[in-house]
């Protein structure tokens, strides 16, 4: 709204300042034409006098070269007549002059109050069209004014809204986290309890190869210490940046006791380890060795 109003002011501006300029241009234009009509009229004037004048002298001449004679006695009646005509003529002249003045002076006199009366009604075409500017800026404020209460309303009732349905949902949100906390706890307990019970229970020991890795410039190397009628049963691979541990091994078993009773076992056990390093390493390049009561594995990098 600013910015139309600065830009319908810039206009207004701009119209009024168009409208002086054309008028003071119809005004110079008015004025340079009355000063071109006059110079017209007094050079016609002048051009006339001089006809007149070149025309009387040559007429003078004649009659003088034709009636030398007639001229002595009829002169002083030619020169009365000559002022007759001098005089009517000036006479004229100065009637005419006198008209040319009055009509410059009420030509001028209408302009300037034309002009002035174009001022005054511009000046008033101007100050309507301010106060209904003016006018119009205030509908226009009063109504974005009402249009923010009433949004500011209207979303103070949705936050109100918002916020009550935010509360509702928090609530239904913490009496379920509740009860999965508590679900979660029981569930822990009981599986803290089962893994308390198997680690008492020899039956879920667990059996595990304890590895020592050592990096070298070009190779990595594996030891394991275990006993010697063991060492067939673990193999190891190279699998990209992993160190595969493989163990499978049987146990057989049979004893009967003093009652005749016979005890059979009959173990299997599958043991998988995967060890990380860090470089690719090349699984057609990998040595086996028993030294000094330890299994070694060497990898060469890739």
């Amino acid at each position: 709204t600013e910015t139309e109003t600065k830009r319908q002011q810039a206009h207004a501006s701009q119209k009024r300042e168009d409208i002086r300029q054309r008028s003071e241009a119809e005004i110079t234009k008015l004025n340079v034409a009355q000063s071109e009509s006059t110079e017209d009229l007094t050079a016609r004037h002048n051009e006339a006098v001089r006809d007149i004048h070149q025309g009387q002298r040559d007429q003078l001449h004649d009659v003088d070269s034709r009636h030398r004679v007639t001229l002595h006695a009829e002169s002083d009646q030619w020169r009365t007549r000559i002022e007759d005509q001098r005089t009517k003529f000036q006479g004229t002249y100065n009637v005419e002059g006198q008209k040319y003045e009055r009509l410059t002076t009420a030509q001028k006199k209408k302009n300037e109050t034309q002009a002035l009366n174009n001022h005054r009604e511009h000046e008033a075409k101007m100050s309507q069209m301010n106060n209904q500017q003016v006018q119009h800026e205030e509908k226009v404020k009063t109504h974005h004014q009402k249009s923010l209460n009433d949004k500011e309303v209207f979303f103070e009732k949705k936050y109100q809204g918002q916020l009550a349905q935010h509360t509702q949902s928090n609530k239904i949100l913490e009496d379920l986290n509740q009860k999965v906390l508590a679900t979660a706890k029981d569930d822990i307990n009981k599986r803290v309890e089962v893994e308390k019970n198997r680690a008492t229970d020899p039956f879920f020991s667990f059996t595990e190869m304890r590895p020592k890795l050592e990096e070298k410039p070009d190779s990595y190397v594996l030891r394991i210490e275990m006993p010697e009628y063991a060492k067939e049963e673990v193999t190891a691979s190279a699998n990209g940046k992993q160190i595969v541990l493989t163990s499978n091994r049987r146990y057989q078993d049979e004893r009967q006791d003093v009652d005749g009773t016979v005890k059979k076992v009959n173990k299997v056990e599958s043991m998988v380890s995967r060890i990380p390093v860090g470089q690719v390493l090349d699984p057609r390049k990998m040595e086996k060795n028993w030294v000094e009561g330890a299994l070694v594995f060497t990898f060469k990098k890739a």
